[in-house]
């Protein structure tokens, strides 16, 4: 009797055993999905600000190139009236 006992927990072991092998498998794939489902929303938005800052600095770029065109003009203007005052 007390054979049977003992290979019936050893069978009962080893069921559960299958179960929660086959449970943690796939909690571990959930857990991986989702690791890889941020990163790659990580990666994308790393993408995004690196295309926004590029786009920002175009932008600053643009705006200095307009800035330093004005300045010149004013003072080309300067030097006109100057002239005229001479």
């Amino acid at each position: 009797m007390r054979k049977v006992v003992l290979m019936l927990a050893v069978a009962a072991g080893i069921s559960f055993t299958a179960c929660n092998s086959a449970t943690e498998n796939a909690r571990e794939a959930a857990a991986d999905s989702l690791e890889n489902q941020a990163e790659q929303q990580a990666d994308r938005m790393e993408e995004n600000a690196e295309a926004t800052s590029d786009s920002i600095k175009a932008a600053a770029g643009r705006a200095e190139d307009s800035i330093r065109k004005a300045a010149e003009a004013v003072e080309e203007a300067g030097e006109r009236k100057a002239e005229e005052v001479k």
